[in-house]
C-alpha cells in the first residue's frame, strides 16, 4: 500500500515529466491523474489546485539542486574556497543528459510569468539560491563586501540558469560538456576575484 508521502512523490514526478514533455498547454490535473493512474479527486486530495502542484514540482527541482550540492560538499572539508569549487562543479553537472530538466525549468519560468503563486515560489527559490552562493563567496573571500558578493552571486546564478537556453550544439557550436566547463571556470573567476 502506498503512503500519502509516496503518492505525493509519484504525483510530483509524473507532473514534472508531463510538464517537461508537453509544456504548460498539455499540463492539467486531469492529465497528471491519468498518467499516475488515479482519479482526479484522489489527486486533488494531495494537490487541490494546479498551482499547488506546479509549486510542488518547482520545490522538488530546487530541493534536487540543494541535495546535489549538499552531497558534493560532504567531501569538501573545511576550506571555504574548496567548498565553493565543489559546489560550482556540482551545479555544472549534467542533470540527466536528455534535456528534460532544462525543458522543465524553462516551462516553470514561463508559467511564473502568468501565475503569481508559481512566481512567488520561483522568486523564493532564486532568493535562497543567490543567498547560498553569496554566503559561499563571503566565506571564501571575506575581504569582499556583502553587496559585491551579492552582485557576484546574481551573475553566477544567471549564468547557470541562462545556460539552459543554450542546449542545442547545432545552434551554439559548443558541446554541452564544454559549455558546462566554461561556466564552471567563469563562475569561479567571478566568485574568487579579489
Amino acid at each position: 500500500m502506498k503512503t500519502s508521502k509516496n503518492r505525493k512523490g509519484e504525483i510530483v514526478a509524473a507532473a514534472a515529466n508531463l510538464l517537461a514533455q508537453q509544456g504548460e498547454a498539455g499540463f492539467s490535473l486531469r492529465e497528471v491523474a491519468k498518467v499516475v493512474g488515479i482519479k482526479l479527486a484522489s489527486l486533488q486530495y494531495h494537490f487541490p489546485t494546479r498551482e499547488m502542484l506546479v509549486t510542488a514540482v518547482l520545490n522538488d527541482v530546487m530541493d534536487g539542486y540543494v541535495d546535489q550540492v549538499g552531497a558534493a560538499l560532504e567531501t569538501a572539508g573545511e576550506d571555504p574556497e574548496e567548498q565553493l569549487r565543489i559546489a560550482a562543479r556540482a551545479l555544472c553537472e549534467d542533470s540527466g543528459g536528455d534535456g528534460s530538466q532544462q525543458r522543465l525549468e524553462i516551462h516553470l519560468w514561463s508559467m511564473a510569468l502568468n501565475d503569481a503563486l508559481v512566481r512567488n515560489a520561483l522568486d523564493d527559490s532564486h532568493r535562497d539560491y543567490i543567498n547560498n552562493i553569496c554566503d559561499m563567496i563571503l566565506a571564501a573571500r571575506p575581504s569582499v563586501s556583502a553587496e559585491e558578493a551579492r552582485r557576484r552571486a546574481i551573475v553566477i546564478a544567471s549564468m547557470y540558469e541562462g545556460s539552459m537556453l543554450f542546449t542545442d550544439e547545432q545552434v551554439t557550436g559548443v558541446s554541452q560538456n564544454d559549455l558546462r566547463e566554461t561556466i564552471y571556470r567563469a563562475s569561479l573567476e567571478i566568485a574568487l576575484a579579489h
